[in-house]
């Protein structure tokens, strides 16, 4: 233990005792003091309860005394606590003072100590400084040893996982690129709060601080997506691609979370046909033709998400048609002849060919006029995309009048053309004895009926006896139409 001494008057002295001890962690020196004095002249006392006092380090303290002899006698102690400076240095000041409480010849009625005393250094360890830190990004550490020749460990804790940045340097700076393994200890947030700590040497002597250091999830670390594009129709697959209105578009996601992250959310958009909150989703049949981009992500529970942009290409398709249907009657050979027993139909059509893996045919389809039922009876032009100006023949009863339609046919849809008229096989006049029936400009095909194949007119008025009150008027230059 260190002293510090007063001054003497009449003998008398006080001598203040003091000893340190050093809290590194807190950059604090402990100071021990203890107060003492010396009776110089032997017998002195004061025992009355508030008269002599002695102050030690600024604290007042009342002290009655019995003094019977010369010598050192303890007034009291105190411990006191001090700062260091950042660099662990520093000096501080002792003192106390006593009052013995009555003037006297012998007993001096004052003493004083005080001394400047610089406490030992306490060593320090290096200052890091640093910029932000982002996972997987080299960042400079800047490493101020607090004595020259010192070197420097240092390590670093991030949530549960830890380790060493480098160990035991004596250079100005470091490089460290945090490992993007840290996302994994903070899965729902995009940074997070770790330490540094620094191991500093001077010789044999190791100290320790703590930095606070924050270190962010990169923002190329999103989520894992994949995207898979079908038709559930099964049409892309079987004719190499989605066609228009008649292909479906269905959209399913599959994503993960990185480093510990876990999906919290879906987003799908297919042009402006679809928009859906879910990993799987399936749009109506594709509207039209041409490009359409199919936009899908995933949000981790970071925030990050992962966007994937895909287009496809969606064929032209229009429903078959039939064009320029003309009907006539003809011979078998197709030489057109009104008194024929065949019929000729002629006709130009298209149907999307969808890269040659559609289907194609056009079928010749008839009713007797008058009933309800189509039956075909012809075929033609298979497997052509655009037949121009086909003909087919076909077995037409001489005594019925048809309707005739032809109707285009591909892997999809069979739509029909409009309907034509073929009238009954011409003959000048048909007496059907066996029908008792008579047939102008046609063969009879109903029985007890006068039936005309042929446009009529009237040079005079034609009476009606059942069903006509007034006879058919006569048109002006002499002709009757009925």
């Amino acid at each position: 233990m260190a002293s510090i001494y007063g001054g003497k008057s009449n003998g008398w002295q006080l001598r203040l005792d003091y000893s340190s001890a050093q809290n590194q962690a807190k950059n604090q020196s402990t100071i021990t003091l203890d107060l003492w004095i010396y009776d110089g002249t032997g017998y002195s006392q004061n025992e009355s309860s508030n008269e002599a006092y002695y102050i030690l380090q600024g604290t007042k303290v009342w002290h009655p005394y019995y003094y019977s002899s010369t010598g050192w006698y303890k007034l009291g102690s105190k411990t006191i606590t001090v700062d260091h400076n950042s660099d662990g240095s520093k000096t501080v000041t002792l003192s106390a003072s006593w009052d013995c409480g009555f003037d006297s010849a012998y007993t001096p009625r004052t003493l004083s100590v005080s001394g400047s005393v610089t406490l030992p250094t306490i060593p320090r360890a290096a200052t890091l400084s640093y910029g932000a830190m982002t996972m997987g990004t080299a960042a400079t550490i800047k490493i101020t040893p607090p004595v020259s020749g010192a070197t420097s460990t240092i390590t670093y804790k991030f949530g549960s996982a830890s380790g060493t940045i480098v160990t035991k340097t004596s250079a100005a700076s470091v490089r460290w690129t945090p490992p993007t393994s840290l996302a994994a200890q903070i899965p729902n947030s995009a940074s997070g709060t770790g330490t540094l700590t620094v191991e500093t040497y001077s010789g044999a002597t190791k100290l320790g601080s703590r930095a606070t250091v924050t270190i962010s999830v990169p923002s190329t670390m999103t989520p894992t997506l994949t995207v898979a594009l079908s038709d559930p129709t099964g049409r892309a697959d079987t004719y190499g691609g989605y066609i228009q209105s008649k292909s479906r578009l269905k959209v399913e996601l599959t994503a993960a979370g990185v480093q510990g992250s876990t999906i919290k959310s879906y987003a799908i958009k297919v042009g402006d046909i679809l928009s859906a909150t879910s990993d799987t989703a399936t749009s109506g049949y594709l509207p039209a033709s041409g490009s359409l981009t199919v936009t899908a992500s995933a949000t981790d529970s970071r925030g990050r998400t992962k966007t994937v942009t895909q287009t496809v290409t969606v064929t032209p398709y229009v429903s078959p048609t039939i064009s320029a249907l003309a009907v006539v009657r003809c011979k078998a050979n197709g030489t057109e002849d009104p008194t024929g027993v065949y019929a000729k139909a002629t006709f130009s059509g298209a149907i999307t060919a969808l890269g040659g893996k559609n289907t194609a045919s056009y079928r010749v389809e008839t009713r007797e006029t008058g009933t309800e039922t189509w039956s075909t009876v012809a075929t033609a032009a298979s497997g052509q995309y655009s037949p121009t100006d086909v003909s087919v023949v076909f077995a037409a009863a001489a005594n019925k009048k048809y309707d005739v339609r032809m109707v285009a046919v591909d892997a999809f849809e069979s739509p029909a053309s409009s309907t034509r008229f073929l009238p009954a096989a011409y003959t000048s006049m048909h007496i059907a004895d066996s029908m008792g029936s008579v047939g102008i400009g046609r063969l009879c095909d109903k029985e007890d009926t006068f039936q005309v194949g042929l446009a009529t007119s009237f040079d005079e008025p034609v009476e009606l006896g059942k069903g006509l009150a007034q006879p058919l008027p006569v048109e002006s230059g002499g002709t009757g139409v009925a």
